[in-house]
């Protein structure tokens, strides 16, 4: 049976930030150190947009125009029927280490559960696009780590968990957008 855990309070406002053109991990990590929340970020004008640092004029005009076009209501209705909970950057459950990398990303879908153990996970991180050879190292190593220490993660924001009573545990990291295939 699948573990569906709740959403991380404000979960929509962080779906909306993260999915708005020109923001990506750092570029959200730099919104929110700059305005102390979302809300203020999601708030701000062109104008406040551009005193963060890195984002020029344009950049701050394609975060304004795009912010709010987001559907976070689709996209938790989807995850509810997928089984899938989120949680965002600031939730206590949200992974130590992962939260500790230099662009952690700002949400995390989860199917299955989270737990101490996911803590030592080992990520294989690929492109969407890579090569026969890149996939067979990744699945090498990624199953050589599952024999050696039953936590292996591949890719970024999903962590996918093994149910099944097998021991193992499979943690599958996919980029935002992606939903659909989990």
């Amino acid at each position: 049976m699948t573990v569906r855990e709740q959403n991380s309070d404000g979960i929509e406002q962080w779906l909306s930030l993260i999915r708005a053109d020109g923001v990506g991990p750092t570029t959200f990590g730099k919104l929110l150190n700059h305005f102390g929340s979302v809300d203020g970020a999601l708030g701000a004008s062109v104008g406040e947009l551009t005193k963060v640092e890195g984002i020029g004029f344009k950049t701050a005009e394609q975060i304004a125009r795009t912010r709010g076009k987001f559907d976070a209501t689709e996209e938790l209705a989807l995850a509810e029927k997928l089984g899938v909970w989120m949680i965002h950057l600031e939730d206590a459950r949200y992974p130590v280490l992962l939260r500790q990398i230099y662009d952690p990303p700002p949400v995390l879908y989860i199917k299955g559960t989270l737990g101490r153990e996911d803590n030592l996970a080992l990520a294989i991180v690929g492109s969407r696009r890579c090569s026969l050879y890149g996939q067979e190292q990744a699945s090498r190593l990624g199953h050589g780590a599952w024999d050696r220490h039953g936590s292996a993660s591949g890719g970024a924001i999903c962590w996918r968990s093994d149910d099944s009573g097998a021991g193992l545990r499979a943690i599958e990291y996919i980029s935002a957008g992606e939903l659909e295939t989990v």
